[in-house]
């Protein structure tokens, strides 16, 4: 056997482990293709996920920002409106006191007494605001706790008129209950009462001389409603959810309200807390609020 014929089979070998080292790089080479087109793809997804989750979160800061920049402008105005309400009656205390204390030794007894009156007047104007901003803070913050009582519409009824038969007599003012006073609430019967003794002194404070001023009581399936309505300035209907915001008044009122522009925001907030709900009835042509509550309420623990 000839040297040639004696290298064939080694080169034969040497072919075959030459090939099969080829075919197991190329196979490898496929592989590390394959990882390399999928972590690509995957990269390309995640770019396009990071751009939208990146465009989400600017959009929920953006938003965040826009409420925080509200709320510091509300905080500012609330601010300003509390400074001004409470200077307006301790100047008027101070300022009476000063004239007493300077010229309180000359001064008529009437004179005295007008001082004195005024005096009061602006105590109770300031007591009324702070116990108002009290309860708003209270309400706002869910302090005030609701206690369900059982109580009739009659009840809620003569409770109110009581406080106002004297002003109600002064001008001419008929205080009606219309509708069924056997009505039977559960609700906090302190709170329903402050509720309807605002909506009736507002109504007083603005309804015509010589007039009518009504709570209405009906009751569904579901809820009681009650309103209290008069004849009086009528309340823009662009106003009628401004309305129950702290410190704002309607412009058909603010000129001669002498209040504090809190009232209908506390109301606002206790009958929510009775999971009810209270607007100004823009469909009637009194001046009309409604206050719904459900018929059944739980009692706090």
């Amino acid at each position: 056997m000839t040297d040639c014929e004696q290298e064939k089979p080694r080169l034969k070998r040497r072919a075959a482990r030459e090939r099969a080292a080829r075919k197991e790089a190329e196979t490898l080479l496929e592989d590390k293709s394959r990882e390399l087109y999928l972590a690509n793809t995957r990269l390309h997804e995640w770019s396009a996920t990071l751009e939208a989750r990146v465009l989400q979160r600017t959009e929920e800061l953006e938003q965040q920002t826009r409420e925080l920049q509200t709320l510091l402008i509300e905080r500012e105005r609330f601010t300003a409106n509390v400074t001004h309400e409470l200077r307006t009656p301790l100047q008027g205390i101070l300022g009476f006191a000063n004239l007493g204390m300077t010229k309180g030794a000359d001064a008529p007894g009437v004179k005295i007494e007008k001082w004195f009156k005024a005096i009061h007047h602006s105590g109770n104007t300031l007591l009324l605001l702070v116990n108002n901003l009290l309860d708003i803070a209270k309400l706002d913050a869910g302090m005030m706790d609701i206690v369900v009582q059982h109580f009739t519409v009659n009840e809620l009824y003569n409770d109110v008129s009581s406080e106002f038969t004297l002003r109600c007599k002064d001008k001419g003012v008929t205080f009606s209950l219309s509708g069924d006073g056997q009505i039977c609430l559960q609700a906090d019967q302190f709170r329903m009462g402050q509720v309807f003794r605002n909506l009736v002194g507002n109504a007083l404070k603005f309804c015509d001389e010589n007039s009518e001023i009504t709570l209405a009581a009906t009751q569904s399936v579901n809820s009681v409603q009650l309103s209290v309505s008069n004849k009086g300035p009528q309340i823009p209907h662009s106003e009628a959810e401004s309305i129950f915001e702290a410190f704002v008044e309607s412009t058909s009122t603010r000129s001669n309200s002498g209040g504090t522009g809190l009232g209908l925001a506390i109301c606002k907030h206790i009958i929510s807390a009775h999971k009810g709900e209270i607007w100004l009835n823009t469909a009637s042509s009194d001046t009309c609020f409604v206050v719904e509550i459900p018929n059944r309420m739980q009692a706090a623990a």
